[in-house]
């Protein structure tokens, strides 16, 4: 499903029925309304529980900060150039990671080693309507997007941050955290970024819904999403 704009006078779609499914493809707010429109009860779709998503994005590290799990430490970031000075001395100083925000759809993930560096893609990010943050770039190494459909983990992307080393997995040891954060954000389909740490260990840095559906080692999500729903709805 992607969020349209429909002209007066065109016959808008009929209303899902019994046994139909909703996928959310887009992220947009104006999606997340049409969605809650669309999802009714006897509808399958992607949330855990009963009655449409909820009427605004989840505010992510909150949740799972709250389930218990570890979240690295971020810091939103403003154009001015004093602030970006004082968040980079409080986590310890270049390098840095810089995460963009929804507009990215979770790939914006920017080593950073200077002020020069810093100040440009923030400004850029500003400029496009993004509110990128700021994390520690010293030890966060490696990064693991993990898919997760209902209870199981059905693919991996893993990558060296620094060097843009990407290796694609099917499984991890430390998947179960990916599968918890799912079900405490209320997703049965997420993508769970994972990051590492040598001697603090695995952390959950973002999570959301995917907006790519890759095939990961003959895994295609897209089929696997799609047989999903169906057994969600009882076809």
């Amino acid at each position: 499903m992607e969020y349209v704009r429909i002209p007066p006078g065109v016959q808008l779609p009929p209303t899902p029925r019994l046994g139909d499914a909703v996928y959310r493809c887009s992220s947009s707010s104006a999606a997340l309304e049409t969605e809650r429109n669309l999802i009714v009860p006897g509808v399958a779709n992607i949330y855990r529980g009963s009655g449409p998503p909820p009427s605004r994005f989840i505010e992510v590290r909150g949740t799972l900060r709250a389930a218990g799990l570890p979240v690295p430490e971020t810091h939103r970031v403003t154009k001015d150039r004093e602030h970006l000075r004082r968040l980079v001395q409080t986590v310890g100083g270049f390098p840095v990671i810089l995460q963009a925000g929804t507009r990215f759809f979770g790939r914006g993930v920017m080593p950073l080693d200077s002020n020069a560096a810093l100040f440009s893609v923030v400004d850029f990010m500003w400029a496009i309507g993004d509110r990128p943050r700021l994390r520690r770039g010293d030890t966060w190494h490696v990064q693991r997007r993990v898919f997760v459909i209902g209870d199981r983990v059905v693919g991996a992307v893993e990558s060296t941050i620094w060097s843009r080393t990407v290796r694609v997995s099917r499984a991890g040891r430390d998947d179960g955290m990916a599968v918890f954060a799912a079900k405490k954000l209320g997703l049965s389909f997420a993508e769970i970024e994972l990051t590492f740490d040598p001697e603090e260990g695995p952390h959950v840095a973002d999570a959301h819904i995917p907006t790519e559906l890759p095939e990961i080692r003959g895994a295609q999500l897209a089929k696997v999403l799609v047989r999903f729903l169906c057994d969600a709805g009882g076809r």
